[in-house]
């Protein structure tokens, strides 16, 4: 644009000298002159014209220069980290998560586990202290052999033997007793003895079931652990996500200022440098 404003002062200033020659040749001198006064009114609004342009052609440069100082490149470079660092968060966030209701399901089957086999040795335990109790009661009927004996002696005595037919009288039970007596004992014993092993098997019983309770136990205690260190990884991420948006949010609004600043100082200078290259 300077260039041609140049090339028109020249063709103007060539256009004077040629209506000086012209005064020489031509009898018009008025027309002449008011050549001469025409071009010269041309030249002043167009030096002018000229000065106005330059002066915003260099306000434009000083404001572009002014903004590709500020450090928009680094800025923009720091705010891409940034996003690249909260999409790489948010992907550990996800995995965590995953890996924790992984953990929860976990969790319940092995409090589930530790309660069947809670269950099952309870059952077992009441078991356990039924056979000890029968056991117990029937060792003490040992202790009232005689007393069965005679009563049973004496509900028999007047009835039939199933054997023979013969009414059984007091003298032909007294006869018997001794082979009742050892019989009854025999029998108290025999059943004392069945009770006690089934106490011994039930007892076995429990201690497997305690084993079993015991490795569902820690096997719960393990994931419980599990449970507790992924949820503290889970919150220190959620934490570093904070702090890494919170930078975000500070370097997009130092990018935003940046936009202020071109919009009041470079926006204005170039609209009036087109204005002028308009007129």
């Amino acid at each position: 644009q300077s260039g041609a404003l140049a090339t028109e002062l020249r063709a103007l200033q060539t256009r004077l000298v040629e209506l000086k020659s012209v005064l020489d040749t031509e009898p018009s001198i008025d027309a002449a002159i008011a050549d001469i006064h025409n071009a010269k009114s041309q030249i002043v609004p167009l030096q002018q014209y000229r000065a106005e342009l330059e002066k915003a052609n260099v306000e434009l440069t000083a404001a572009m220069n002014s903004y590709n100082a500020l450090p928009i490149q680094a800025k923009n470079e720091e705010l891409a980290g940034i996003d690249s660092q909260i999409r790489e968060l948010n992907t550990a966030v996800q995995g965590v998560m995953t890996e924790i209701n992984g953990l929860n399901s976990e969790k319940g089957k092995a409090e589930g586990a530790v309660q069947k086999w809670d269950y099952a040795i309870q059952q077992a335990s009441i078991q356990m202290k039924q056979l000890a109790d029968d056991g117990k009661k029937r060792k003490a009927d040992l202790d009232h052999v005689d007393e069965q004996i005679n009563l049973g002696a004496m509900m028999q005595a007047g009835t039939k033997c199933p054997t023979c037919g013969h009414t059984l009288t007091e003298a032909d039970i007294e006869e018997h007793k001794g082979e009742i007596r050892q019989k009854l004992i025999e029998d108290i014993n025999a059943d004392v003895n069945r009770l006690r092993e089934a106490w011994v098997q039930c007892k076995g019983k429990v201690t497997e079931l305690e084993h079993s309770r015991a490795e569902a136990a820690a096997a719960l205690e393990k994931v419980i652990g599990d449970l507790s260190g992924a949820n503290e990884r889970y919150s220190a991420i959620e934490q570093q996500l904070a702090t890494v948006n919170t930078n975000r949010g500070t370097v997009y609004t130092e990018i935003q200022g940046y936009t202020s600043i071109y919009n009041s100082t470079v926006i204005p200078v170039q609209t009036k440098v087109e204005q002028l290259k308009r007129n």
